[in-house]
């Protein structure tokens, strides 16, 4: 079940700012438990996302809580709230407007209800219908062959990539959601790095845009890199924290009686910090961020001769769009759960342009220039001739460059700190006596140990769990032989979380030696139907596009470049253009075969649905 498929807010009674995000936190009143967060958009007024929330039977009962949530050191604010009761009327009704309201009407020190301001807020009550994977397959095969179609540049994936004003983040999360566990990911992500560096005009600016490969490859990275990044980043962003020391070296906006060489050791020395936490930790990145980051090197290097080009890709991604993306937004990226107060902010944003600065230097050829004249003398220091080399050799370590070797190791998917629960001990026990234990989430196993740096107490692989289970106490039951395990967590959000957690890699475990599992992840089947949506969408599109091609008419300004293929040499455009009507036909006729499929399904529910309507009219006549 779908809640919300668009939201739009009227936010005239509020006053705000430039960048600033506000938030719509949604919940059922009877299970505050799930929440769903849906971003609004503050130019367009309206979300951009679906928010998908599994919902109680019965009536349907929602809150709707608005925040704005502040990236440069506030706090985040509260606007208002508003329940919503959804009933039968609402499938045929028209659509409505809300006002919401304050928490309670609480009075300040001279008697006057505290105004918050006023905003209004429309909703939309929607039901999606998935099929069985059966319909989907054609599609997902599809899919699966846009790694192996010749040229790569008429693959389906291209086509997605290519069709106009396509929001490409939701579509790259389901085709990852798709692909991630198969042996596909590789070859289709090849395919779109080879789409994007034919296309770059530019081989400084390569991977720096928005496409279809960039968006998977960060997906990939903090589906299965987030545990890395925040094991590596958060001891050094946590320091900064609680420290909150001055870092200020630009002279305009430094206070009187300041001294900004004290300023610049204190930045250097967290700078240094984090350059030693980031260039180390090759190490503990999973293996698979580094077979992906190999195969971006080994396209690069296949279709450019320009040296350090090879560099220039992979710091793209895993220095601007993870590292030090992470670095100015920890909250974002979940390496805290708190925002930074305004001198930290600052202090984060001049360490993420730092580490960039090193990045780049590293990769370049020639000198950088630099707009912001007072961080030269920074820049020097940090472009160091060993600094450069080091984060060279890290590029090289992350993405197995020369004869380099990495043993597979587990990934991490979850880790943090709960509590060990045995029921057996006394209540007092269990409290003066509470065994806080390390839990570590991998992909093959779960295991818990006094710390980090102790060996395992227990470990239970994800083939031998049966069940698992939170309660109203937030206190996670795992049911294994020979006796089940219980881990209290610090609340229900972040025992929810570790629940959803389990669940989907003990599922992934458990389907991972089927004979179908390569058609198998959480539910495929919504991923593969969003993707039919977007094509179904298109259609039309798509059909102009095969009758041009097949009509050998001539080509016009208007005309996508993926049918005029002038980044495709010459000699391979014919064959270009008979694979991609081949894509396009076979696209079109997928897409028209679960469409009708949907299609019969409505047909028989409104039928059973007037069934049920006649049978109480007839029992009472």
């Amino acid at each position: 079940m779908a809640i919300g498929r668009e939201i739009v807010v009227d936010y005239g009674g509020l006053k705000l700012k430039d960048n600033q995000t506000l938030l719509l936190l949604v919940s059922e009143v009877s299970n505050s438990s799930e929440v769903g967060k849906l971003p609004i958009d503050t130019e367009e007024k309206r979300s951009k996302e679906w928010l998908e929330m599994p919902c109680g039977d019965g009536m349907l009962s929602l809150k709707f809580t608005l925040w704005q949530d502040l990236l440069k050191g506030m706090n985040s604010v509260f606007h208002g709230q508003v329940r919503v009761d959804i009933d039968e009327n609402w499938k045929l009704g028209p659509a409505k407007w809300f006002y919401l309201r304050p928490k309670g009407q609480e009075e300040t020190d001279g008697g006057k209800v505290e105004e918050i301001g006023e905003i209004t807020l429309k909703t939309t009550y929607q039901v999606d219908h998935i099929l069985k994977m059966q319909y989907y397959k054609p599609l997902l095969d599809l899919l699966y062959q846009s790694g192996e179609v010749q040229p790569l540049t008429a693959s389906l994936v291209a086509v997605i990539e290519s069709l106009p004003k396509v929001e490409l983040t939701p579509i790259s999360r389901s085709l990852v959601e798709l692909l991630a566990q198969t042996d596909h990911i590789r070859p289709v992500l090849s395919s779109l790095y080879v789409n994007s560096i034919l296309k770059c005009q530019d081989e400084n600016t390569l991977f720096r845009g928005q496409s279809l490969s960039g968006k998977m490859l960060f997906e990939m990275l903090m589906t299965f890199g987030k545990m890395y990044l925040i094991s590596t980043l958060k001891p050094v962003i946590d320091r900064i924290f609680k420290e909150r020391k001055n870092c200020e070296v630009d002279p305009s906006r430094v206070l009187a009686g300041v001294s900004v060489e004290k300023n610049k050791i204190n930045l250097l020395v967290y700078f240094q910090m984090l350059y030693e936490a980031v260039t180390s930790s090759s190490a503990n990145c999973p293996h698979i961020i580094k077979e992906l980051l190999y195969d971006l090197r080994k396209v690069v290097g296949e279709h450019s001769e320009r040296p350090g080009v090879q560099r220039l890709a992979v710091s793209s991604f895993i220095i601007m769009r993870f590292f030090a993306a992470a670095i100015l937004n920890p909250k974002a990226f979940e390496v805290r759960k708190d925002l930074p107060d305004n001198r930290v902010s600052r202090t984060l944003l001049l360490l993420s342009k730092l580490l960039q600065r090193l990045s780049n230097c590293s990769v370049s050829d020639g000198p950088l220039s630099s707009k912001e004249i007072w961080l030269n003398g920074v820049f020097e220091t940090v472009t160091s001739t060993e600094h450069k080399t080091v984060m060279a050799s890290f590029l090289d370590n992350i993405s197995l460059a020369g004869d380099r070797v990495d043993p597979q190791r587990c990934t991490v998917f979850k880790f943090g700190m709960l509590i060990q629960v045995d029921r057996n001990r006394m209540r007092w026990k269990r409290v003066l006596q509470a065994k806080r234990r390390y839990v570590q989430l991998t992909s093959t196993e779960i295991s818990w140990q006094k710390d980090a740096h102790c060996p395992p107490k227990g470990i239970i692989l994800l083939t031998d769990i049966k069940s698992v289970a939170v309660d109203n106490k937030h206190i996670i039951t795992i049911a294994a032989d020979p006796l089940p395990i219980q881990f209290e967590a610090p609340g229900v959000v972040e025992a929810n979380d570790w629940y959803c957690a389990i669940e989907k890699q003990r599922n992934r475990a458990l389907h991972g030696d089927d004979d179908e599992s390569e058609n198998y992840c959480t539910d495929a089947e919504r991923h593969v139907d969003r993707i039919h949506a977007l094509l179904f969408k298109y259609r039309d599109t798509m059909v102009e596009w095969r009758d041009q091609l097949q009509s050998d008419t001539e080509f016009d300004e208007k005309t996508p470049e993926l049918l005029k293929a002038s980044y495709v040499v010459e000699r391979d455009r014919q064959a270009h253009k008979e694979s991609l009507i081949a894509t396009l036909c076979a696209t079109i006729d997928v897409t028209d075969a679960i469409q009708r499929a949907h299609e019969e399904y409505e047909k028989e529910n409104n039928e059973a649905v007037k069934i049920e309507e006649i049978v109480p009219e007839t029992s009472q006549k």
